[in-house]
C-alpha cells in the first residue's frame, strides 16, 4: 500500500514538471533540430516493424494473436 501512495506521488509530480516545462515552451519556444529528430523517428519506425513481424511470426500464440488484434 506504501508504494502505490508513493508511486502515486511520484507521478503527480511528474505530472507538474510535464506541465510546467510545456508552459515554459509555449512561451519561450526552443528550436528543434530536424535531422537528430528525424533519425530517432526513423529508428523508432524500424524497432516497431521489426517487434510487428517478430510478433507475428509468432501467431499460434492467443497473447500475441490477441496483441495483433489490438492494434490492428
Amino acid at each position: 500500500v506504501l508504494a502505490t501512495f508513493i508511486n502515486g506521488l511520484m507521478l503527480m509530480g511528474l505530472i507538474v514538471w510535464i506541465l510546467l516545462e510545456a508552459w515554459e515552451r509555449l512561451h519561450a519556444p526552443v528550436a528543434m533540430l530536424p535531422l537528430p529528430a528525424l533519425a530517432v523517428a526513423t529508428l523508432g519506425l524500424v524497432v516497431n516493424l521489426i517487434a510487428w513481424r517478430w510478433l507475428h511470426a509468432g501467431h499460434d500464440n492467443a497473447a500475441v494473436r490477441s496483441a495483433m488484434l489490438r492494434a490492428s
